[in-house]
């Protein structure tokens, strides 16, 4: 009796310190290799849409950069700045640019005798000369008009000189929509130089027209 008692404690001891710590090797074992599985799928997805992604950004540059090489369409804004009666128009900034407009009676509400004096001082005729040789958009226009038809151009610029208000004298009333005289005076000494310096221009070869395109 007293040796199969001595050995229950052993066989207990051994199913313990023996199988037990095999069992939990394999389950640590077992989790372990779960861990592991988990991290490297995830690995695996994250690589797998860092991939998608390099491709789309790929494809996008390329799309960029085709766009960038392929030639401008031209806009209808374009268009109508290359128009020779854009002309008009320059013609009317310069002199908004140059001449106060006039919408009263009294001095600092109009374009004066005074404004008048200081406007011829200043020579402003080589400001506005040197600003539109330097002027793209103008260098267009001017291009334009040493293609057209010589009546056609002789009659443009025959009605931009004449580009200016009208005096409240001619519209029998003060406003806005018209001059002081002074004011309109000076209004056409801007169209008339402007005109002269197409003139001037218009003699040049298209190349030589070119050449001003800064």
């Amino acid at each position: 009796m007293s040796e199969g008692n001595s050995r229950k404690p052993n066989d207990e001891k051994g199913a313990i310190g023996g199988v037990g710590p095999k069992i939990l090797a394999g389950t640590i074992v077992g989790v372990l290799v779960g861990i592991f599985l988990g991290v490297g799928g995830a690995f695996y997805s994250q690589g797998a849409k860092i991939a998608t992604l390099e491709a789309q950004i790929e494809n996008l540059k390329k799309e960029l950069e085709s766009k960038s090489t392929s030639s401008p369409q031209p806009t209808a804004t374009t268009e109508s700045k290359s128009d020779p009666n854009h002309l008009i128009d320059i013609i009317k900034a310069q002199q908004r640019k140059y001449v106060r407009e006039s919408s009263g009676p009294f001095a600092y509400q109009s374009f004066t005798e005074d404004d008048l004096k200081a406007f011829r001082a200043s020579n402003i005729r080589n400001a506005i000369v040197s600003d539109l040789k330097h002027d793209n958009e103008f260098i267009g226009v001017v291009l334009k008009i040493k293609g057209m038809d010589p009546t056609e151009r002789q009659e443009l610029l025959t009605k931009s000189s004449q580009t200016f208000h009208h005096t409240w004298a001619e519209l029998h009333k003060i406003s806005p929509e018209g001059q002081t005289e002074a004011g309109q005076a000076a209004e056409r000494e801007i169209a008339t130089i402007i005109v002269n310096l197409v003139r001037d221009l218009t003699k040049l070869t298209p190349d030589q027209i070119n050449e001003l395109y800064s």
